[in-house]
């Protein structure tokens, strides 16, 4: 029998997130896939500033919590502005990010640019991604919902990271 060989390579400790294509929040699961793989980005759609003229996580929360994120759920927008920071500060040319679609992984594509804010586009802070694969392939039961994760934190120690597209 044939080994199978590897759909994404790993090169080395580049880090791994997944991310939506879209907000669950707003019922908007895969709005943005379309454009995101024939466009060749990921971004995040929101009505805050540039993610660069804020000084922390903090004054990012705050920013969010004046725009009334979180309202609706009584809670501080901590893992939303999370997110914000870093998709612009932590997140790294070489990267590999996985995006999600309600419960499937939709595309996996590695990082090719910094952190990009344009106040006139939907999605007002994005990052440039050369796409190595998409499909849908279902995700494994109780992964996060959350907007960006970064997931190879949690694979430390094991042989390596099935990605399967049909």
């Amino acid at each position: 029998m044939k080994e199978r060989q590897p759909l994404v390579q790993l090169l080395g400790d580049e880090r791994i997130w997944l991310m939506h294509a879209g907000s669950h929040e707003a019922g908007e699961h895969g709005k943005f896939w379309p454009t995101y793989v024939n466009e060749g980005f990921v971004g995040i759609a929101g009505e805050i500033d540039d993610v660069r003229t804020f000084s922390d996580e903090e004054a990012i929360t705050v920013a969010l919590e004046h725009l009334g994120v979180g309202e609706d759920r009584n809670a501080r927008p901590t893992q939303t502005a999370l997110a914000y920071h870093q998709f612009t500060h932590e997140m790294a040319i070489g990267d590999l990010i996985m995006v999600r679609s309600h419960t499937f992984f939709v595309g996996v594509g590695r990082v090719e640019s910094g952190y990009f804010y344009d106040g006139a586009a939907v999605c007002k802070h994005y990052r440039k991604i050369q796409w190595l694969a998409h499909g849908q392939t279902p995700m494994p039961d109780k992964w996060t919902w959350k907007k960006l994760t970064e997931i190879r934190q949690y694979n430390r120690g094991k042989k390596g990271i099935t990605f399967g597209y049909q």
